[in-house]
């Protein structure tokens, strides 16, 4: 049995009992996206998750309250990216448990910060810097439970203002775990 369901910008193929969500994720990542893109998941209510990426980033803290809610809903989750994964992207896409990238695809990283105002006050530069390092030291601890990433390689990364990664650089790094073709449903959208 063959049916598709859509939903905004997420299709839904049921084979069976095994329901398979494509998700494209195109989108600054924000607290509003990911709460839609979560919405989506929990109305839903797939066994596996296709999520296709190409962001600029976002908040660092969205991807890992992603991780953590499709890692309580039992969701199988694949990260797929479609062009460029950057900066918060990186930590979306490594919150797959397959995480692919074709061979034109690539990723930016860069060292963590909080999203928000200009900042003005010495405190409030202070309290800034203390969350920035929070944020960073919250970023590699992922990174690394994900992909093994050692301290030195993070360290080397982030001694520049933005770092290229390749998708075969991102194989070597365990970044990503395959580096396959693409197979999207006709159907989706």
């Amino acid at each position: 049995m063959n049916e598709t369901v859509e939903h905004d910008s997420i299709d839904c193929n049921k084979k069976d009992e095994l329901l398979e969500l494509y998700a494209f994720f195109q989108n600054d990542i924000t607290s509003e996206t990911m709460l839609k893109l979560t919405n989506q998941v929990e109305e839903l209510n797939p066994a596996h998750l296709f999520l296709l990426i190409a962001t600029g980033g976002g908040d660092p803290r969205e991807p890992l309250r992603f991780f953590n809610y499709i890692q309580a809903k039992g969701i199988k989750l694949t990260t797929i990216n479609i062009g460029c994964c950057a900066s918060a992207g990186v930590t979306l896409f490594l919150c797959g448990d397959d995480r692919v990238c074709p061979a034109y695809s690539s990723f930016v990283l860069h060292e963590p910060h909080a999203p928000g105002k200009q900042y003005i006050t010495r405190k409030m530069v202070e309290d800034n810097i203390a969350f920035n390092k929070k944020i960073e030291e919250n970023t590699y601890h992922f990174i690394s439970h994900r992909c093994g990433l050692e301290q030195k390689k993070w360290d080397e990364w982030h001694s520049c203002e933005n770092v290229f990664i390749s998708s075969q650089e991102a194989l070597e790094h365990k970044i990503a775990t395959s580096q396959q073709s693409i197979q999207i449903p006709r159907n989706a959208k």
